[in-house]
């Protein structure tokens, strides 16, 4: 078997034993090597690493492995680095990588960027709102609704609630009142009968004392919108991940919902089904964008294969954009998301100066 070292030391201090065991000079084992003297001695002397050769002649000439002169040599230069770079920086910077996805914050400028670990480590405490990096950050009471097939990165997810949070807490907001809000909240729904009408959302929100912010989700989230409160105030975030008319105005609605019935739940952590509160909140959202009564009519006037022209005279009789009504016939699996595509139009450039962060162009 290979001789083993009794304790981590460096290659040269472990050829000088070798070598005094065989009564060899440096001269010698450069001899013994074909090497110049000088470079056996900056090999004893750690002024020059050991490379694959150079093991492979160490463990011929010592009948040793090459490996066991290879593994000296790395974790000697790992003892090195070491000192070089105290591990507990690392351990910080672990740390604050596992609580936020620090790299897409900075990016976003939600931070700022820096490869200070003490500035980093306030920045993130900060944006957080924690006092230690052995804290977990509360979990934020807000209800989100997100892709329920999938499971979502909860450090993501909690950051992206987080700049909702700060982004509302800038604005301004009006007084609130529940159940002002709840006989209200349908008639928002009369702007969805137009594209450029969006543009108004934001403001009929705040006249009811809800605060509105768009924070594009963020990668491992599948985040649609989220309802929370924020310092009393009701407030509601979307991504816009779909840019389409009908997913604006049916998150909108998912959400006014929440904020209408007073709901509250804690960061949901997308394993688990659909529950009773966002059932209901579905429910609400569909009776407000398109009346149960003339949907069903509709459906069996068309035997649920509606032409353009029968939807655009639906559309125009309940007062909703076409969008609408194919957004409902397709979540309803009535008809494919490949038919009556010509429904659908984009508004996120209606709403820009809302958007939060806008990825530059490659």
């Amino acid at each position: 078997m290979p001789a083993e070292p009794a304790i981590l030391m460096g290659p040269g201090w472990r050829i000088s034993q070798e070598l005094d065991r065989r009564g060899w000079s440096q001269k010698d084992l450069a001899e013994v090597l074909g090497r110049p003297l000088q470079a056996v001695n900056e090999i004893l002397n750690a002024s020059k690493q050991i490379t694959p050769d150079t093991a492979v002649q160490l463990g011929q000439a010592f009948g040793t492995t090459a490996e066991f002169w290879a593994n000296l040599e790395a974790l000697y230069r790992v003892r090195i680095a070491q000192r070089a770079r105290p591990l507990p920086e690392i351990e910080r910077r672990s740390r604050l990588y596992e609580l936020a996805p620090v790299g897409e914050m900075m990016r976003r400028q939600w931070i700022a960027r820096t490869t200070d670990i003490d500035q980093l480590e306030a920045a993130i405490r900060e944006f957080l709102g924690i006092d230690d990096l052995a804290d977990d950050p509360p979990s934020p009471v807000v209800n989100l609704r997100h892709t329920a097939t999938k499971t979502p990165e909860a450090r993501a997810q909690l950051a992206w609630v987080k700049r909702a949070e700060a982004l509302a807490d800038r604005q301004d907001s009006k007084p609130f009142d529940t159940a002002r809000f709840a006989n209200a909240a349908g008639g928002l729904f009369g702007l969805a009968a137009r594209p450029e009408d969006a543009i108004q959302l934001p403001g009929a929100l705040r006249e009811l004392g809800v605060r509105f912010v768009i924070v594009p989700q963020l990668a491992k989230t599948y985040l649609d919108g989220a309802a929370f409160r924020v310092d009393g105030g009701p407030v509601i975030a979307l991504t816009l991940r779909f840019d389409r008319l009908d997913y604006l105005w049916f998150t909108v609605a998912h959400e006014a919902a929440h904020v209408a019935r007073g709901d509250e739940s804690v960061l949901d952590s997308g394993k688990a089904p659909i529950g009773v509160v966002e059932r209901a909140a579905n429910s609400l959202a569909a009776r407000w964008l398109i009346d149960p009564k003339a949907y069903r009519a509709f459906r069996l006037a068309t035997a649920d294969r509606p032409t353009r022209a029968q939807i655009e005279t639906f559309a125009e009789r309940i007062d909703r954009h076409p969008s609408i009504v194919v957004g409902r016939l397709q979540h309803d699996d009535v008809i494919s998301y490949s038919q009556h595509r010509w429904a659908h139009v984009s508004v996120r450039h209606l709403l820009a100066d809302w958007i939060d962060w806008v990825p530059k162009a490659a």
